[in-house]
């Protein structure tokens, strides 16, 4: 995703010009965040200007994919344009606040996103189409469509319709090939979040070959009527890589990964105020529930191996400031070392 341009943005940048003004001056690489306020217009990744209703199937179905993903990202960032005195962004917090036991600091974000005039732009054009953006399910109950099924190292694709399937990242040896070979789906167990998956495919002999793949830990359904490169594209693009590269334990959680994502988005500028704080590497992530067992299952801490630095107060600031939320930090002292090598998970650049 394109970083969008903040208040501390290109001083360039005319941001006292209406949104559909100012977007004329955008450079590649750059967007106006401020395209949130408005239903009939995206920026694509080359600063070109296009209307939603202009844009193809699959353009319009990645960018709802996109906007979730970035939703904690553009929280913070929408508010510092259009709201400069914080209190949006305040009130977003404190409601939280109140939330955070139930609900993850990802979806609180997307409950905002999903108020916002371009998502209610979007869904319309995506309903006009007969298309869905990427829901979330918590098992397949249904004998037809099209699903992405997420488990620790890969996404399978299940084409109920047409009974076949496929696994993406395509192995080395197909891609090599050029193609990607699709299996016929002679058999399908149930297919649940939390449990292994068992299928039986048919090889080119025509015998059945059960396999077990799992635990499962998402389940997407994906549009249908696509051909079958853009159908695997969206399918890629349907789930961040970084969180299915781990095990998932009591502690590591879907949510805590994804959540831990989202902090290493930041990686870049979190590590210069360290630095600047004189904090040493390694530095880790873990669950905030080792510590505090109410908290929510998604809730991340930056867990700090070295010495910690002086002033821990204002190093604590400096990163709520620059992340848009509260991101605790502590000293690794304060948990269980097997603990840490269980479920904590390093803190590194965003692939």
């Amino acid at each position: 995703m394109n970083r969008t341009h903040t208040a501390r943005g290109r001083a360039s940048y005319p941001w006292h010009l209406p949104f559909e003004e100012a977007v004329t001056h955008l450079r590649p690489g750059d967007w106006d965040v401020r395209v949130l306020d408005q239903d009939r217009l995206w920026v694509d990744s080359a600063a070109v200007v296009r209307p939603l209703a202009g844009l193809d199937d699959v353009h319009l179905v990645n960018i709802a994919t996109m906007l979730r993903r970035e939703a904690l990202r553009l929280v913070v960032e929408h508010e510092a344009i259009t709201d400069p005195a914080g209190t949006s962004r305040a009130r977003f917090m404190e409601a939280l606040g109140t939330a955070r036991a139930v609900v993850p600091l990802w979806q609180a974000a997307v409950d905002w996103l999903q108020h916002t005039m371009f998502w209610a732009g979007l869904q319309a054009e995506l309903g006009r189409r007969g298309l869905t953006g990427p829901t979330v399910f918590a098992r397949i109950d249904q004998e037809n469509g099209v699903w992405a099924v997420r488990t620790r190292d890969r996404v399978q694709v299940l084409d109920l319709n047409q009974h076949r399937t496929i696994r993406l990242p395509v192995p080395e040896a197909a891609r090599s090939r050029n193609r990607a070979q699709w299996a016929r789906l002679d058999g399908l167990g149930p297919v649940q979040v939390g449990r292994s998956m068992r299928m039986a495919v048919l090889n080119r002999s025509g015998t059945a070959t059960n396999r077990t793949l799992g635990p499962v830990t998402g389940i997407r359904q994906l549009p249908t009527g696509l051909s079958d490169d853009d159908l695997l594209e969206h399918a890629h693009h349907s789930w961040p890589a970084e969180t299915s590269v781990w095990d998932l334990t009591e502690y590591r959680t879907e949510a805590f990964v994804a959540a831990a994502a989202v902090v290493c988005d930041y990686w870049a500028g979190l590590t210069l105020i360290l630095t600047e704080a004189g904090v040493s590497q390694p530095i880790l992530l873990a669950p905030y529930r080792l510590r505090l067992p109410s908290a929510d299952p998604g809730a991340v801490e930056l867990c700090l191996t070295g010495r910690l630095p002086d002033d821990v107060l204002t190093l604590q600031m400096r990163v709520d400031e620059l992340v848009g939320f509260h991101l605790p930090v502590a000293h690794a002292s304060v948990y269980d070392p097997g603990d840490l090598a269980t479920h904590a998970i390093p803190f590194a650049p965003s692939p």
